[in-house]
């Protein structure tokens, strides 16, 4: 949870820093930190870290005089999750002018209980079910206190909604019981439209079936949130011809989108 909160924190300022590099080089520096804490068991100094985080953190020059557009990432969570696996997609993203949100994986995890959790109903593990419900009673208030000590420092997605949120959001395109990346996908993309972002970037690997599900999927929900655009990128471990070409049209056409929505904004409050 630490970790995802750091990636937010370092996502939303790389790219407005002055100094080029200083959020990757106190990401990295924080990170082995928090590593050696861990190493050494110091539970009580890992609780305390955030505190660190956020004071580093904020002492970082930005310069945010030009937005960007937002651009959401879904996908298989481990291709979304590994910048080698993906070709350093958040990378070039950033670097055509576009501030990038990654999911959580906590995400992921939050999934896993979910249906964890609905497994022990249907086959009446009662047992289980109280035993389940208690660890995430007690995993909740651990992440509830360290949420807390990054109030007022992640603008997008500062607390992870629900899965049963996410699940009745994905229901608009696909049924919650067919299991996997498929469903968190379509419903972060939902999301990503919601919160005013500017674009939506599913990653898969080759052939993927629930990747391609969804990519067929998301062609109606172009059509159904005003032709939000939408990057469809599957990695089978090789550079891709044109890839680099694809990835700038589709922040051109973000930042375009970004103004269009922005103007129909004023146009409804400016007579």
């Amino acid at each position: 949870l630490v970790v995802d909160m750091m990636k937010k924190m370092l996502l939303e300022r790389r790219p407005y820093e002055v100094e080029r590099g200083a959020c990757d080089r106190l990401y990295w520096r924080l990170m082995a930190e928090l590593e050696e804490l861990l190493e050494r068991g110091l539970g009580a100094e890992v609780m305390r870290f955030p505190q660190k985080v956020v004071r580093e953190f904020s002492a970082i020059e930005l310069d945010r005089s030009e937005p960007k557009p937002r651009i959401g990432i879904v996908g298989e969570i481990f291709v979304r999750s590994n910048e080698f696996a993906n070709n350093f997609i958040v990378r070039r993203l950033e670097a055509a002018g576009a501030q990038v949100t990654l999911p959580a994986f906590e995400e992921w995890m939050n999934y896993i209980d979910y249906e964890r959790v609905c497994d022990y109903r249907v086959w009446r593990q009662y047992g289980r079910l109280i035993k389940e419900y208690i660890t995430q009673y007690v995993a909740g208030a651990d992440k509830r206190r360290i949420q807390r000590m990054f109030d007022g420092e992640v603008s997008c997605f500062a607390v992870e909604p629900p899965t049963s949120q996410l699940m009745k959001m994905s229901d608009r395109y696909m049924t919650e019981f067919i299991r996997g990346e498929a469903t968190l996908s379509l419903s972060k993309a939902l999301e990503y439209y919601e919160h005013d972002y500017s674009g939506v970037v599913n990653l898969s690997p080759f052939q993927c079936l629930p990747g391609t599900t969804v990519n067929a999927i998301l062609e109606r929900f172009k059509r159904d949130f005003d032709d939000m655009p939408v990057l469809k990128m599957a990695y089978d471990g090789t550079l891709q011809a044109g890839e680099q070409m694809r990835i700038e049209a589709f922040v051109h056409q973000a930042r375009q989108f970004m103004r269009r929505r922005s103007g129909a904004r004023r146009s409804v409050l400016v007579p």
